[in-house]
């Protein structure tokens, strides 16, 4: 047994400042790598020429009542990014899974969550002093804020200023917009039934059970058919590429 001299406050704040710098370091590298797709992410979400028909028509009304209410331009900067951009945009980056067929690792959930985090703070209207104490995501993305302020300061500018929806173009949108989901409904079924597949496979024993205690389900054989189709989706799962399965792997 050897004694350890036990080590005072000044060398553990010593240590520990070191190991923080040291992490702030490795994710300032992470960071640099992955920049250019952040960046490509955000001008593609505040371009102008990608906001739907629905929220020009939604940010129209919010001018035309601040306009008449004689409300503050502040109020009218936080009714724009709670109701589209953030509401939908800043979920959406940590959750690209809820509109997209893909496994996403678990591992990239806090790095989703500081990218999601910075988008948020890109539509504050008043910028905030950094310093150590200030949180990673601030540290990480500070030389970036102004730039990207500056592109959600733009990007309502140009709505404001492009002409206004009519009623008629705004019906248009809706019938093309309900045309193209119906077809890639259509795409979509493969997943659909790949999921229901996985959920039935998961209780597979009481399904079946239950198929063949119900007279109408043993009448049209159910249980049977239920179980040879788990069994040709097991063999094809063990055989096909994702490619076969578009979206569902």
């Amino acid at each position: 047994m050897y004694k350890v001299k036990p080590e005072d406050e000044s060398q553990k704040r010593v240590k520990t400042k070191d190991l923080v710098e040291l992490y702030l370091n490795r994710l300032l590298s992470m960071k640099i790598s992955i920049l250019p797709y952040i960046k490509k992410l955000f001008d593609s979400i505040l371009d102008v020429n990608g906001v739907p028909t629905m929220v020009k028509t939604l940010y129209d009304l919010l001018d035309d009542l601040v306009d008449r209410h004689k409300l503050d331009e502040e109020t009218l900067h936080i009714w724009k990014s709670h109701s589209y951009p953030i509401h939908f945009w800043a979920d959406f980056i940590t959750k690209p899974e809820v509109v997209f067929d893909i496994d996403k690792p678990g591992y990239t959930d806090q790095c989703l969550e500081v990218i999601s985090q910075t988008f948020i703070d890109s539509f504050s209207t008043t910028s905030h002093n950094v310093n150590k104490e200030s949180p990673t995501h601030k540290l990480l993305f500070a030389t970036e804020m102004d730039e990207y302020r500056k592109k959600v300061n733009n990007l309502y500018f140009d709505i404001r200023s492009a002409t206004a929806i009519t009623a008629v173009d705004f019906q248009q949108d809706m019938k093309e917009l309900n045309k193209e989901q119906n077809n890639e409904l259509a795409y979509n079924k493969i997943s659909a039934l790949y999921e229901i597949f996985k959920v039935i496979d998961n209780f597979m024993d009481d399904v079946i059970d239950d198929l063949r205690k119900s007279p109408k389900a043993r009448t049209l054989r159910l249980a049977d058919r239920l179980d040879e189709i788990v069994s040709i989706m097991k063999g094809s799962e063990e055989k096909t590429t994702d490619y076969d399965f578009p979206g569902c792997q």
